[in-house]
């Protein structure tokens, strides 16, 4: 998530990184947030956006958000998310060999994916550390060596009074 970056105040993208070469379709990928069950999609006019590359023989599939349900600001929406990658829309490339079952990421416990905007540290919770890293970027703007872009809710390039929520 986010390049390997803890925070988890803003997700703008997520990595999946395959055992080989793969080719994928439409609609490889859904998110679905667990508390209501809204899923999001790489399909054709999802929300999921999805770059492939190559890296060393094998494909990493790059994740990022458009507007729409679930994602506010090029980011995931508040939420615990389940990542499904379907087995029936990934094949080895040049091949119709395909992955042997669908894939999803636990909704619990390590490699669960959540947003909770104000997380600075990825730790689940928007505590006192949090609150003072905000406050220390409040009143910033992107060109300013202290501006940090985690607490930037709306993208507007300025942490402000709309960004606390």
């Amino acid at each position: 998530m986010n390049g390997g970056a803890a925070q988890r105040s803003r997700v703008t993208e997520l990595k999946v990184t395959f055992a080989g070469a793969v080719d994928l379709q439409a609609g490889a990928f859904t998110l679905t947030r667990q508390s209501d069950g809204l899923t999001i999609s790489s399909a054709a006019g999802g929300q999921v956006g999805v770059v492939t590359s190559l890296v060393g023989g094998t494909s990493v599939a790059t994740l990022t958000f458009g507007g729409g349900g679930g994602v506010q600001s090029l980011s995931l929406n508040d939420g615990v998310w389940v990542l499904r990658v379907y087995a029936g829309k990934v094949s080895a490339t040049g091949t119709t060999v395909g992955m042997a079952s669908d894939y999803a990421t636990p909704s619990s416990g390590t490699g669960r994916i959540f947003r909770l905007f104000g997380d600075s540290n990825g730790n689940a919770t928007v505590d006192n550390i949090d609150s003072l890293r905000l406050r220390n970027t409040y009143g910033r703007n992107s060109a300013e060596p202290l501006f940090r872009a985690k607490f930037d809710y709306n993208i507007n390039c300025l942490i402000d009074n709309i960004d606390q929520l």
